[in-house]
């Protein structure tokens, strides 16, 4: 494209009557960034500030709660249910319209997504009597308390105008309540409320309606919408459409377009390594075909190109970006201006900004150790003395330490034994649907180089040419290596890295033992069986994947289960032979398992040269980043390093 800022997805469009300035808006997503007491603090006000400064058109933030605490589905959890919440919001409109970008709060009830341990002692509420999505069980809502939560959706809106927002979102869809009055999965009712799919729209149609005569023309308001349930006694497309269409009918502004109530081995709702790009477009684009209001899109968007086609195409009219801007605050701008390779990808791991989040954590991200901490952090901030810094390692931990110095102005030289960067990652990216997680290193590489780092690929640190650099600090970033030796073994055991890495010659091999059923056991057999391998897992716990985001694990399971891959759990290996694996469980007891190949998954330990402390006792100042201190994920990985760099 000649000039990227004549993208599709940067032009304007009309959303009721406000202008945004271009097609891209911030998914509302939770973000446990909000003080104890529901109101914006200042890390929540920097974190959606940041994404309009970024170019977001729009901020839709992560749900604002109408009814403390019944409604309340995370720990800390923005409140618009008082007017003493207004001046944090208000100071949230002012610093989003400073640059030019709308605002738009989303409202929400949990219902029956509310977790019992964040209510005060409140029994969850629903539309009818069910069990409870985190325990227990929900109690059906009186048609009084259903009539002052419309009106407590109302009041919230009012507020929102108030604080100098420009409209809000309700949210209708992912089993939160109104979703929960729309579905006939979950609303049993036999009142005005309950029934007929016009009275399982009432409480909808009345929230919409009611904002619109209470708000006024000038004041958008929109609905994140189900278009299709995909769980046993929900509503089809058809009735989803019928209900995109009522609301419009109510004066909804806009509609975006997702899924209400879910299958449980639907992980959709946020997109993991298996599903492709777009992967809930179709619903906003059947949205489209009836409705004459602008239908927002969301669900794994990620670049660019697709996102311009999914406009010009008239499949969708805005796109919501939860983890894209998560990862990169400055997307848009960056996009814009023709440099889509500077922009942070994400690798869809969900550790830290679905994971962190739902543990009661604040939203933080893998591969972007600031993402809620721009409040505090300044990653560019010039160093009160520039250093000449030697990072020992260029795997996660030593990529994000050399990027982290060389951003304040160290002398950074990285040493790395291998051909090129990345360390596991390198093998992370090789299984089915793993190959975004290669995206990462691409962009370390690019970063490094610009930054004028001095990349000393294929040659190993050592203590001569560690020295020879007299560095002020030394960043031991080396990693972990498999532990090969805790196994008793009279035969060759294959480590996973090599046959991730095609370095195990698979030809021939027929049958494969996979000794572990961590979550690198797991991505070597999903490896192992899509080349023709027939794999059997050995796990000591009750469950392989442990470890893993559980959706992730979800997919594991289910790809299990599809491939018909056999797993032995609650077993001990006891030893590997020319016999076989020879090994003990209660269903079995002692028994001996006969593979082609017997690949060793039970783990890895930290790993740091010896000369890291010949190097201490001359004085030099060393530290450890990453596995080098402790074996994690890539998330603990890169917030390591940064930390190791930044404050060097």
């Amino acid at each position: 494209m000649g000039n990227a800022r004549d993208r599709a997805i940067f032009t304007p469009i009309k959303i009721g009557s406000k202008i945004a300035k271009n097609r891209i808006a911030l998914s509302p997503m939770g973000v446990n960034l909000e003080n104890a007491d529901g109101s914006v603090s200042q890390a929540a006000l920097e974190y959606f500030s940041a994404r309009a400064r970024g170019g977001a058109g729009i901020i839709i933030t992560g749900s604002a709660n109408v009814s403390y605490p019944a409604g309340r589905s995370v720990p800390h959890h923005l409140r618009l249910d008082k007017a003493e919440y207004i001046p944090g919001w208000g100071r949230l409109a002012e610093e989003v319209h400073r640059y030019g970008s709308l605002l738009f709060i989303q409202l929400m009830h949990a219902g029956n997504s509310a977790n019992p341990l964040f209510l005060n002692g409140c029994q969850p509420e629903s539309a009818s009597e069910m069990p409870n999505a985190a325990g227990g069980t929900c109690r059906e809502l009186s048609n009084d308390e259903v009539k002052k939560l419309v009106s407590a959706f109302v009041t919230a809106a009012v507020y929102a105008k108030v604080a100098g927002a420009d409209g809000v979102e309700i949210h209708g869809a992912h089993a939160y309540l109104v979703n929960g009055f729309l579905s006939p999965y979950s609303n049993h009712r036999s009142d005005e409320y309950g029934g007929s799919l016009e009275n399982r729209a009432r409480f909808a149609v009345e929230i919409i309606s009611g904002i619109k005569a209470a708000c006024g023309a000038d004041f958008v308001c929109g609905i994140r919408l189900g278009i299709e349930e995909t769980v046993e006694g929900g509503y089809n497309m058809d009735e989803g459409l019928k209900l995109a269409q009522m609301m419009a009918d109510a004066g909804a502004d806009y509609i975006s377009a997702s899924l209400g109530h879910t299958a449980f081995v639907d992980s959709r709702l946020v997109e993991t390594h298996k599903h492709p790009e777009g992967a809930r477009v179709y619903l906003a684009l059947a949205a489209k075909k009836v409705l004459n209001i602008p239908v927002f899109t969301t669900g794994k968007l990620r670049t660019p190109d697709l996102m311009d086609s999914y406009i010009e195409s008239g499949k969708a009219d805005v796109l919501c970006l939860g983890r894209p801007l998560i990862c990169d605050a400055d997307w848009c701008s960056k996009v814009a201006a023709g440099q889509w390779e500077d922009v942070r990808p994400c690798i869809n791991c969900l550790e830290g900004c679905i994971i962190k989040v739902a543990q009661g954590q604040a939203l933080q991200c893998a591969v972007n150790p600031i993402v809620g901490k721009e409040y505090r952090i300044d990653e560019q901030a010039p160093a009160a003395e520039k250093k000449n810094i030697v990072v020992a390692g260029g795997g996660a931990a030593g990529m994000e330490t050399a990027r982290a110095a060389a951003l304040r102005g160290h002398k950074v030289t990285l040493f790395e034994k291998a051909e090129r960067l990345g360390g596991q990652i390198n093998y992370a990216k090789m299984p089915p649907n793993k190959s975004r997680m290669g995206l990462i290193v691409d962009w370390y590489e690019r970063q490094l180089t610009k930054l004028g780092v001095d990349m000393r690929l294929g040659c190993e640190a050592d203590y001569e040419n560690v020295k020879a650099l007299k560095p002020d600090l030394v960043v031991m970033a080396t990693g972990a290596v498999p532990m090969m030796d805790k196994l008793p073994s009279s035969v060759e055991l294959v480590r996973p890295w090599d046959v991730l890495s095609g370095k195990t010659d698979l030809s021939g091999v027929k049958t494969a033992a996979v000794l572990g059923g961590g979550m690198v056991g797991c991505e070597t057999t999903e490896y192992l069986n899509e080349h023709g391998c027939e794999v059997t897992v050995f796990e000591m716990l009750p469950m392989v994947g442990t470890g893993a985001a559980p959706l992730n694990l979800l997919d594991t399971i289910v790809y299990f289960a599809e491939k018909g891959i056999s797993s032995k759990v609650s077993t001990t290996v006891l030893s590997v032979d020319e016999e076989g694996v020879h090994y003990r469980n209660e269903a079995e007891g002692e028994q001996c398992f006969k593979a082609d190949i017997y690949v060793c998954a039970i783990g890895q330990s930290s790993w740091c040269p010896d000369f890291a402390g010949k190097l201490e006792a001359e004085g030099v100042r060393v530290c450890r980043a990453g596995d080098a201190v402790r074996v994690d994920k890539v998330f603990s990985a890169v917030n390591s390093g940064f930390y190791a760099g930044h404050d060097a």
